[in-house]
């Protein structure tokens, strides 16, 4: 809610900033002191990471790391990271905008974590068809199954990210179809 009114009343960078440590200091500011206070999370010469997801908490708290570090007497820096699974580009472009309208020094790694992980989710079912294979019934079951798995992620995909099918997810639909005939036909 706080980022989004910074958002919505176009306030300039220095109100937000400003904003943080004065209107919205007994809130978030003080306590965040306090939890790196009482539990000593900065020491002099540290380098913190703070991820960047794009959603408003890890904006938030990167700018509260950048008043901390403008207010500190400890001297350390800050890195602020965001792992680019694969976005879209407008996604992408909005995060890399609200970064900038922030004053957020963003670091952005690309990773193809959501190919990797969908290629191994992949061919792990198809190991589990391949053993299931000499029983017609749990293999066609089994088929069926990641067919009806891929077909969700994608509906899910479509419908909440507004993201198109992936060359994956087209070739494990095929391959599921193709499987389920082969059963079919032997």
């Amino acid at each position: 809610m706080l980022m989004q009114s910074f958002f919505k009343e176009n306030m300039d960078i220095k109100e937000i900033e400003r904003s943080l440590i004065t209107k919205y200091r007994p809130k978030l500011y003080r306590p965040f002191i306090k939890a790196i206070q009482e539990f000593e999370l900065l020491k002099e010469g540290d380098v913190i990471g703070v991820c960047i997801s794009g959603g408003k908490d890890s904006l938030l708290l990167a700018k509260l790391f950048q008043e901390l570090l403008r207010h500190s007497d400890i001297k350390f820096s800050c890195k602020y990271l965001v792992m680019n699974p694969g976005y879209n580009k407008e996604n992408l472009d909005k995060l890399n905008e609200n970064a900038q309208t922030l004053e957020i020094p963003i670091i952005i790694k690309n990773s193809n974590i959501f190919f990797f992980v969908g290629l191994i989710i992949y061919f792990i079912s198809m190991i589990l068809l391949a053993i299931s294979y000499k029983f017609e019934n749990i293999a066609i079951a089994s088929t069926i199954i990641e067919i009806i798995n891929t077909i969700s992620i994608i509906l899910i995909f479509t419908i909440f990210f507004k993201e198109s099918m992936s060359m994956i997810q087209i070739i494990g639909l095929l391959f599921g179809v193709i499987s389920l005939i082969l059963l079919k036909i032997g």
